[in-house]
């Protein structure tokens, strides 16, 4: 019989060394997106941070930003005004190495606000460096599941991380009942990319409904006054993009196979379904809508009186929609998964506690494989696996919700 105080070397050793090799790889990981975002803004054509900034000097010096010939850009004129700051540096390197550097460190303030702010709100609020005390391998091990959406938000300077950001600070403030700060957030993201606004969803569970108004008040604000106090002719280059520029990113579905993993893009692809712009549009609500009905009709029965984990996986259902909701493709469209799979790491986490054994546990097995098939499907993008994939978080998530051990909150 062994003394109460010994420690089998080897099984402390094998853990020990699964968790420090998931924390150092995640902390290299870091470090290479850092410096693949300032290599790429360097290169002769440039990333998507390269073509928001040309963007924002045509739009301020009165030209068409969406003519603009080195990466078309494809949004709304509220994120060419928001990122004029970027735009007083000059082109020299080193001045073009702090221009990436900075808007590098924003999205990863963006990703950090966003996993801590999860956390204060499954478990209890907590300052950061307690975050990165007592949940270091949890946050290596989420960077790890996010790692190629990751590399390539950072590779090509996109905007995802922010976006996401804006949504969770929206539902964080929305549970310290700060209505117009929530839909200041919103608005703003949505202001970016319009697929944020499906969050909106989510005030049918707190029924804080005067949300609705500050929102659209503020989107409108966001979208058309303020580009046109700067610009008059904004609404004219706004008739431009819906002309030229739209037709070009609803009409991709067929060109790009399962490469674009939306639910309307792979049904296109299989019945070779030319969509009219306005009509894809319309498809796409209808879809949104059949894909929130049921998160509601569950959440409303559990919502109220909930703890913070039940209502993290209300705001993890919904996000989980939006890449089956809207036209994607790129690898770092899947950051949108970054809430659901913090919500997935956080069951992990309460199923060990709770001494059920993680295997055995048919709802952790199921996220386990939907996560094997997403990663594979990204080295095998002609296929549609990862459309399975996002389709089984989705239905994972409803399950969740559905589930009566959804009261059962970890212990930090």
């Amino acid at each position: 019989m062994l003394p109460p105080a010994y420690i089998d070397p080897m099984k402390f050793t094998r853990t020990d060394f699964v968790k420090y090799l998931v924390i150092l790889f995640s902390g290299i990981s870091v470090a290479l997106f850092f410096w693949q975002s300032i290599r790429n803004f360097h290169y002769p054509n440039g990333n998507d941070l390269q073509s928001y900034i040309n963007a924002s000097k045509l739009f301020f010096n009165g030209e068409n930003p969406f003519t603009g010939t080195l990466r078309r850009y494809i949004y709304p004129l509220f994120l060419a005004v928001a990122i004029y700051p970027l735009t007083l540096f000059k082109t020299v390197y080193v001045q073009k190495t702090i221009t990436a550097g900075l808007w590098s460190l924003l999205s990863y303030f963006a990703f950090f606000s966003t996993v801590f702010g999860c956390w204060n709100l499954i478990y209890d609020k907590r300052p950061f460096w307690y975050w990165f005390r007592q949940n270091l391998f949890p946050l290596a091990l989420i960077i790890i599941l996010i790692h190629p959406f990751m590399q390539m938000e950072f590779i090509n300077g996109q905007v995802n991380l922010i976006t996401v950001a804006l949504m969770a600070g929206f539902y964080f403030m929305l549970q310290k009942n700060q209505r117009f700060p929530a839909a200041l957030l919103l608005a703003a993201a949505a202001s970016i990319k319009i697929a944020p606004g499906l969050c909106l969803i989510l005030l049918l569970m707190t029924r804080q409904y005067r949300v609705f108004v500050y929102f659209f008040v503020l989107l409108l604000l966001f979208v058309f006054g303020l580009p046109y106090l700067i610009n008059t002719q904004s609404i004219e280059y706004y008739r431009y993009f819906l002309n030229e520029v739209v037709p070009i990113i609803t009409g991709n579905d067929i060109h790009n196979g399962f490469e674009n993993f939306s639910i309307i893009s792979t049904l296109s692809y299989l019945f070779d379904v030319h969509w009219h712009p306005l009509a894809k549009i319309s498809a796409i609500c209808m879809l949104a809508v059949g894909l929130t009905v049921p998160i509601i009709v569950i959440a409303r029965k559990f919502y109220e009186g909930s703890n913070g984990f039940y209502r993290q996986t209300c705001l993890a259902a919904v996000i989980s929609t939006l890449p089956l909701t809207f036209p994607m493709s790129e690898s770092h469209h899947l950051l949108t998964l970054l809430i659901p799979i913090i919500t997935i790491v956080a069951y992990w986490q309460k199923v060990l506690i709770s001494g059920v054994g993680f295997l055995k546990d048919r709802l952790s097995f199921w996220f386990i494989i939907c996560l094997a098939v997403l990663h594979t499907g990204q080295g095998l993008t002609p296929t549609p696996l990862r459309f399975f994939a996002l389709v089984g978080i989705y239905i994972g998530l409803l399950i969740l919700l559905k589930s009566k051990n959804n009261t059962f909150v970890a212990k930090i």
